[in-house]
């Protein structure tokens, strides 16, 4: 027992460690993504081999540590990613555009190789739980706040709103710190809390769906999931509040809509949901509520798919003329065919509920991964993005496999007491 103890200690004082190296991975792009929307405002253009170079590097360090730690899983995961493509390549010789450089950018083997499967290494070999949430929780607050800084440049000093603005990344990009600083907030940090609610707002003006409705997805899960585990007086108070503060906003919902339209207008900016709520059209689009772009990809794709016949993966840029499904059940069912594609869904269901499970036991710094990586992979996954390029879904796909595999033992209670105490 002693050997344990002092082997939690080496690992949490360690100065290059896997949850480092995982974070950087993480984060760095996105970072890199806001300072160089904050310099595009002014006219500057950041070549992205910068970013490139610092993934590369940190990307080598993690498949060095992932080695040390044994070699097992990193011949797993490159053996079945490598059968997966061998596999696509027989089925439809044509994605190879997509996998290979060529007029669509890298090509996703590169970043495969530079993001997503060390993403995914990193996560399950994570060991220190309270250092990576700590560190991840640094990184969220940078990120938040060069979110606001982004949106108060390009609104209310230079007043260029969103029209030359990738607002699709701008919001997704912030999810994964604003569920980071949110749960902080709540329990220690009031910044973060601030920031966190500054950048909500800033996913709600900015209209994209996507991100929306995976942000209430998490809301919601976050305070049911905490309010069943508190006592019953939360419980109320919680409620309580919410009840109020939503019998104010029905009353007074013209006001606030039209207040915020003007205050908005201002600053040249217009925000697709105000403008759909008030019954204006944006910028010509289809409306917030209306998934008629979506609902055409989801139709043609559910016509192409088999039980048993599959395109391999990419299959689905194929059918849909170099557009994705946007839901992952689709996509993968396309990929590998109807039954085992749902299958392998049921099993990310699977792993998540076991982690869930096993989550409740350790604690609340474990739960939240679980809360995030629900919001991610189960809702934003359904309605945008696509699991093949997405690092989101790797790295918290990996966390899920990491803590699905944690034991509730003896050795995981020492953890849990040497790394609760400075």
């Amino acid at each position: 027992m002693l050997d344990e103890h002092n082997n939690i200690l080496k690992f949490r004082n360690r100065k290059i460690n896997i949850e480092s190296l995982l974070l950087y991975l993480f984060f760095i792009p996105q970072i890199y993504y806001y300072i160089c929307d904050i310099l595009s405002v002014f006219g500057f253009n950041v070549t992205s081999i910068i970013v490139y170079v610092l993934c590369l590097i940190i990307s080598f360090f993690i498949y060095y540590k992932t080695i040390q730690n044994g070699a097992k899983n990193i011949i797993i995961v490159f053996f079945v990613y490598l059968c997966v493509v061998a596999y696509s390549l027989i089925l439809s010789p044509e994605i190879n555009i997509y996998l290979l450089p060529s007029s669509f950018g890298y090509g996703h083997l590169f970043f495969a190789v530079l993001l997503y499967i060390p993403a995914f290494l990193g996560a399950l070999s994570s060991k220190d739980n309270k250092l990576m949430l700590k560190k991840a929780i640094c990184f969220s607050d940078i990120i938040l706040c060069l979110v606001i800084i982004s949106f108060v440049i390009r609104v209310i000093i230079v007043k260029v709103g969103i029209v030359s603005m990738d607002y699709m990344t701008y919001a997704y990009y912030s999810l994964p710190s604003i569920f980071n600083c949110f749960y902080i907030g709540l329990h220690k940090r009031k910044l973060s809390l601030i920031l966190s609610i500054i950048a909500s707002i800033i996913v709600l003006l900015g209209g994209c769906r996507g991100a929306l409705i995976t942000l209430i997805t998490f809301f919601m899960l976050y305070f049911f999931i905490y309010t069943t585990k508190n006592n019953m007086k939360k419980k109320i108070v919680i409620y309580l509040v919410m009840f109020i503060s939503a019998l104010i906003t029905i009353f007074y919902i013209d006001s606030i809509f039209n207040t915020l339209d003007k205050i908005l207008t201002t600053y040249a900016y217009r925000s697709r949901v105000l403008s759909t709520l008030m019954g204006n059209s944006f910028y010509d689009t289809e409306s917030f509520i209306d998934m008629g772009g979506r609902i055409t990809y989801w139709e043609k794709s559910i016509s192409q798919i088999s039980i048993i016949g599959a395109y391999g993966i990419f299959g689905d840029r194929i059918i849909l003329n170099n557009n994705y499904s946007h839901n992952i059940v689709l996509e993968m069912m396309i990929d590998f065919g109807g039954a085992i594609g749902f299958i392998i869904f049921l099993s990310l269901c699977y792993i998540w509920i076991k982690a869930f499970i096993i989550a409740r036991k350790l604690g609340e710094d474990f739960i939240i991964w679980c809360i995030s990586s629900f919001s991610i992979i189960f809702v934003k996954m359904m309605v945008s993005a696509s699991y093949l390029i997405s690092i989101e879904f790797w790295f918290y796909l990996g966390l899920m496999f990491w803590i699905s595999n944690k034991y509730v033992n003896k050795f995981d209670k020492i953890e849990s007491e040497v790394l609760n105490h400075k």
